[in-house]
């Protein structure tokens, strides 16, 4: 339901004015400005997502200078949030952007994609950062490299024990608990979808 000319749809806060509508970003009550730990045993380009996608986001939806302004200060201050104060991920999103936003439009929205005819991928599991000096070995072929981590949701929540059931607990949706096996807190969640494997 509108509230004081207000309703929020989504990820979207549309705002009824006399002549126009002002679009801003929602974010629910229970969203949190975690991203992946600066620790966490993942790949630069993992824990760059959460804030690429935000600064897309940016740049692709209507808004107005003041909206645009206010959604920059919450990406940035994510950012700080959760790394120290000399790791590259807040440094690179200041050199990815140069100049506030609302001056200009996102450099790379317009650069011309590249040609990925001739491309391959192939995946690594992201074991350490010491993975680098195998991949670096395609930098100069059209092999493209994707990291893959063992640290996900399905396989912490595998089981360690057998188990006589015909079907498996973990090819049903539901609700899970996870407990960290450093501090031994335990999060609890829920999921439409299997927690096996694919």
């Amino acid at each position: 339901m509108e509230s004081a000319n207000t309703i929020n749809f989504l990820n979207l806060s549309i705002t009824r004015k006399p002549t126009h509508l002002n679009i801003g970003i929602f974010c629910k009550p229970t969203s949190t400005d975690t991203t992946i730990n600066f620790l966490s045993n993942h790949p630069l380009e993992h824990k760059m997502a959460a804030y690429r996608y935000l600064t897309h986001r940016l740049y692709t939806l209507p808004l107005c200078k003041e909206q645009q302004d206010k959604e920059w200060q919450h990406i940035t201050h994510m950012a700080y949030s959760n790394y120290p104060p000399n790791h590259p991920v807040p440094t690179q999103m200041q050199n990815t952007t140069a100049q506030c936003p609302a001056q200009g439009p996102h450099p790379h929205l317009h650069n011309p994609p590249s040609s990925t005819r001739n491309t391959k991928w192939t995946t690594f599991t992201y074991t350490s950062p010491q993975i680098r000096k195998i991949t670096n070995l395609f930098k100069h072929t059209n092999v493209r490299v994707a990291y893959k981590c063992t640290n996900t949701m399905s396989h912490l929540s595998k089981s360690t024990t057998k188990t006589i059931c015909t079907s498996s607990p973990y090819d049903r949706s539901g609700i899970y608990e996870l407990t960290c096996i450093t501090c031994h807190r335990s999060y609890v969640g829920q999921t439409s979808r299997s927690l096996r494997p694919l």
